[in-house]
């Protein structure tokens, strides 16, 4: 190829990266554009549960029972009442007391052990290897033992139902009054 033919090819080549960069920093304006719409949904949606978990979990609920009415019907047909709830969050660095805790109140078969082994880099067919095979390896595998929050949260509620009266904090919950509309 000639110099000329390599000089003329390089700018054809050339106007059509503007051509290309232009559509490409319209795209990126467009994405910019569309991360803000993101964020401000996504603010908007964060002030709109905030919003409703004040009614729902404060003042509706504060409100029936001022009235001293359990439950009333709306001219819609629909019904509004309240009830307590649990709100459980378990805390990571008690997580093996509570198991151990669920585990004393029969709640064992619930709870799931998992075992991670750490294969380092480029050691992935051994992932199949049980944990006695794994010391044989050298590999140092770490077992957890998970339990779901609902499980516990079930099991705090009968335990208030059977008027046990346990330290709701140690588990991360918290007891709330939720109006519903049905």
């Amino acid at each position: 190829m000639a110099e000329s033919e390599l000089v003329n090819e390089l700018l054809e080549d050339s106007k059509e990266v503007v051509v290309n960069l232009a559509d490409v920093t319209a795209l990126a304006r467009k994405q910019l554009e569309l991360e803000a719409v993101v964020a401000s949904a996504e603010e908007k949606l964060k002030t709109a549960k905030a919003d409703l978990r004040k009614i729902q979990e404060g003042e509706l609920p504060a409100a029936l029972k001022a009235a001293g009415i359990p439950s009333f019907e709306l001219t819609n047909g629909m019904t509004v009442s309240y009830s307590e709830d649990l709100s459980c969050k378990l805390p990571k660095a008690r997580l093996p007391a509570i198991i151990k805790r669920m585990k004393s109140w029969g709640y064992e078969a619930n709870v799931a052990n998992t075992m991670t082994i750490d294969l380092g880099k480029g050691n992935n067919n051994t992932g199949a290897v049980l944990e006695e095979k794994a010391k044989e390896l050298g590999l140092d595998p770490v077992i957890e033992e998970t339990i779901p929050t609902g499980t516990v949260k079930k099991a705090l509620r009968e335990r208030i139902k059977e008027g046990e009266n346990d330290d709701l904090t140690f588990f991360g919950a918290f007891s709330l009054t939720k109006s519903t509309i049905k």
